[in-house]
Order: C-alpha cells, then sequence, then structure tokens
C-alpha cells in the first residue's frame, strides 16, 4: 500500500534555488510545460540528512489542488561534484 494521496502525483524536477535550507524552488517539465513549485522537505528525506544543492535531480509530490506547493520525497542524482 503507497502512502501517496490519491489527488497527487510524483514528478522530477531539478532545484534552481534554495530558501533558509528548508524551502526550494523547483523546476518541473510536466507534458511539455515548464513550472516552478516551492518544495519543502519531506520527513523521510529530512531524517536522513540529505543535503540538497541547486542543480540536483529531485522527486517531489505535488498535490493537484494547489500546483504552486510540493514536497520532495527522493533524490534522484547530484548534478554538482566536489
Amino acid at each position: 500500500m503507497s502512502n501517496k494521496p490519491t489527488n497527487s502525483i510524483i514528478v522530477d524536477g531539478v532545484v534552481v534555488a534554495i530558501f533558509s535550507g528548508i524551502t526550494y524552488d523547483v523546476k518541473i517539465n510536466y507534458h511539455s510545460v515548464e513550472h516552478i513549485v516551492k518544495c519543502s522537505v519531506s520527513g523521510k528525506v529530512r531524517k536522513t540528512f540529505v543535503d540538497i544543492k541547486v542543480g540536483d535531480k529531485v522527486s517531489i509530490l505535488i498535490n493537484l489542488e494547489d500546483i504552486n506547493k510540493g514536497s520532495i520525497v527522493s533524490l534522484l542524482s547530484n548534478q554538482t561534484k566536489k
């Protein structure tokens, strides 16, 4: 059984901005329409202390009732190299 609510979708995007370390702007491309979503970090990702930077690919959960807000549910890959 999935924890995903029935009126939401999971989309992949790229982090374009970080605000105060807990809020992110994520650029998504959904059905060839680009959109910026304001995202926070989900509890599971926050517990594992994942370091999210600008340019990282993430998977976000968007509620269809408010498509301007989302939650980062996983880090897909790091684009920035140290």
